[in-house]
């Protein structure tokens, strides 16, 4: 079967950065969604801080981003395959050698391959050089894949890319059950504490010195309160700069004298654990001081588990963000307005988690599954099967409905996943939770049987 692989062009684990990450996260949603009608390889991308080794077994090329012949090496031996139905490159400026990324232009230039194009990074009102090399991009991109509205207008209104063209596919987010707050904040020692809470890996444009200096007003109405800072220094920042950013943090804790109400979580955590940390806060922080910053994954992460956001104004958030979900702010540096808002927050406990419940349903129709379906629409025109993908369905899941069942019946309501006792049962539906649990017995027994 030919034209049956999609290759993906991008930064993969274990290099530590946000389009690794966002990289394997879609292609093992994509796994899981169709299972082995489609197949995904990875061509990794390295600099001079990352030359990896130990990649898992989908990287099956590397390229050196600062040498123009490790592009040409690659794209001859992917124009002597014939099973590749698409190379989707994930998109950002500093990731590609040669000025403003000018590398991947020879690189597709030279591909005899359908192509598409995720840009992270969208950034307005572009000098000459890097109008022209983002058409050209656009030239020779099937499908130019964005991840927010706002970023489309700009490719649309600053570059003149046709809007045909051009495809939304938000941010994917991992599906976590609605959790209780105090079970978790129980587990990690954070009782009858005030949680505030930012992560990803520390660079200057994080600007985690403006919400430092937010905390000591906050610390005046409510001392109980805590900051996690989560995350280690972002790779190449520490091979050029080692830790002289984190290091002024510190000073600025001390000087503050606010230590005993900032803990630096100095690591590059593990899914479920990072989950549990957004889910146990009781406020986010986004301090990013970046207006141009396109895309976030952390504020996306922190929204997905229902925890109300305070964000300065970028594009992600000015479109994902209301006064529903959380507060945005209107400046990027300007530590009174934290504070100021994550006082009505905390002053204000019912509407603090009626924000997170609302940020927690808005996401997710932005799961990672969601996420993969959207690519595959894209993907599907370029790859040869007799059929369309073949979507598989997730494994069935009881646990819900054995937490709404007692000895008497299914309770009729929960708050989220949380039971309600005080509503009751109702008959119809009980009837339907008994033939619900028959086919799934039923199900489980034909399984059984073809085992």
């Amino acid at each position: 079967m030919k034209n049956h692989r999609i290759l993906m062009v991008c930064s993969y684990p274990p290099r530590e950065c946000g389009i690794a990450t966002y990289s394997q996260d879609l292609i093992r949603a994509l796994k899981r969604c169709f299972g082995s009608t489609i197949e995904i390889e990875v061509c990794a991308l390295e600099n001079e801080y990352c030359d990896a080794n130990d990649y898992p077994e989908e990287v099956k090329y590397k390229i050196d981003a600062q040498e123009l012949s490790s592009f040409f090496k690659v794209a001859n031996k992917l124009n002597e395959r014939d099973d590749i139905g698409m190379v989707c490159v994930q998109h950002e400026f500093g990731l590609f050698g040669g000025d403003y990324g000018g590398h991947l232009v020879a690189f597709l230039l030279k591909l005899d391959i359908p192509i598409s194009c995720v840009f992270h990074t969208v950034l307005p009102y572009p000098d000459e050089k890097r109008t022209k090399i983002v058409q050209v991009l656009g030239d020779l991109s099937e499908k130019l894949i964005v991840l927010t509205n706002k970023s489309a207008e700009i490719l649309e209104s600053d570059y003149h890319i046709d809007n045909n063209k051009l495809a939304v596919i938000p941010h994917g987010t991992h599906v976590v059950l609605w959790k209780e707050k105090q079970r978790l904040k129980n587990r990690y020692g954070f009782q009858n504490k005030n949680v505030l809470s930012t992560f990803g890996l520390l660079s200057e444009n994080k600007n985690i010195e403006t919400a430092l200096r937010a905390l000591p007003k906050i610390l005046q109405k409510f001392p109980n309160t805590v900051y996690l800072v989560i995350g280690k220094t972002h790779p190449d920042i520490i091979k050029r700069e080692g830790e002289s950013y984190r290091n002024a943090l510190l000073t600025i804790v001390d000087d503050l004298d606010i230590k005993d109400h900032v803990i630096f979580i100095n690591d590059y955590l593990e899914l479920s654990r990072l989950l549990e940390y957004l889910s146990l806060s009781d406020v986010y922080l986004f301090s990013s001081k970046d207006p141009n910053q396109a895309v976030s994954g952390t504020f996306a992460y922190a929204m997905s588990c229902g925890t109300p956001v305070i964000s300065t104004p970028i594009p992600h958030s000015k479109e994902y963000l209301d006064s529903s979900t959380g507060i945005l702010l209107n400046d990027f540096e300007d530590p009174i307005a934290i504070s100021n808002a994550v006082i009505d927050l905390l002053e204000q406990p019912l509407t603090a988690t009626s924000m997170g419940k609302n940020a927690f349903l808005k996401m997710r129709a932005f799961s990672w599954e969601n996420v993969a379906i959207s690519y595959s629409g894209i993907f599907q025109d370029y790859l040869q099967h007799n059929n369309s993908l073949d979507f598989s369905l997730p494994p069935i899941k009881t646990d819900h409905i054995e937490d709404m069942t007692t000895d008497f019946g299914m309770l009729q309501f929960s708050n989220f996943s949380v039971p309600d006792t005080s509503f009751g049962y109702t008959l119809d539906d009980n009837a339907r939770a008994l033939i619900a649990m028959l086919m799934y017995y039923k199900k489980k027994e034909m399984t059984k049987s073809c085992d």
